[in-house]
């Protein structure tokens, strides 16, 4: 019956009169099977990443399943389509909301290393619309020092990024990185004839491998 109602949903997320049954029934879904309720709002037609119903109006019907949340506004977020800045904070909040928890329930910080550190790091290193003022705070409240060196260095608080990398995280070889990497973006954004071209996605700060000119001596 679940994946019955699955098909007839997302069929109705892609008719022009769906909106009516997605507002009846997708809350039913999200009582029996939450899990269930994310590709109704996914596997929509081009031009529409939310279907019939505006995106403010598919969060408020995840609003209590912040997994959901997440998962559609990545979605929003990917499209390119509809995606606000105001979307892109609340990814951003959204993946500090989940590396929260996971410390509540570990009692301990959470490695770098995990998928949702990952995630999140990533998005503040790629996200094309960002929020400093609301997120600088809240990274710097849950002691999240990586995270804090981005945000940092994307609002050109570099004294700021290497102060945190030199005297919090003790790592002066990242340290050198970061002012390789900073030299680099300075003198391509200086060049009329780079900034003319495609932009290249820039090496992570915290990469496993940073490229050849940008390590150390």
């Amino acid at each position: 019956i679940v994946a019955e109602m699955v098909a007839a949903l997302c069929a109705a997320a892609r008719a022009p009169g769906g909106a009516e049954l997605l507002r009846s029934y997708v809350p039913l879904l999200l009582k029996v099977n939450p899990a269930a309720v994310l590709p109704v709002f996914t596997s929509g037609t081009p031009g529409r990443p939310s279907g019939p119903l505006a995106s403010s109006e598919v969060l408020e019907l995840l609003k209590d399943h912040g997994e959901l949340v997440r998962g559609f506004l990545e979605h929003l977020v990917a499209s390119k389509e509809g995606a606000e800045p105001r979307h892109f904070v609340q990814l951003a909040l959204g993946y500090l909301t989940q590396v929260a928890d996971e410390q509540k329930v570990s009692g301990e910080a959470v490695s770098t290393a995990s998928s949702s550190r990952r995630k999140l790091l990533n998005f503040l290193e790629e996200s094309s619309s960002l929020d400093i003022t609301t997120l600088l705070p809240r990274v710097e409240d849950m002691g999240l020092l990586q995270e804090k060196v981005v945000l940092c260095s994307r609002s050109g608080q570099h004294r700021e990024a290497l102060r945190v990398l030199v005297e919090d995280l003790n790592d002066l070889p990242r340290a050198e990185i970061y002012c390789r990497l900073v030299e680099e973006k300075l003198k391509r954004a200086s060049r009329p004839q780079d900034r003319r071209e495609r932009p290249q996605a820039e090496p992570s700060i915290f990469c496993d491998e940073p490229p050849q000119w940008a390590r150390g001596v």
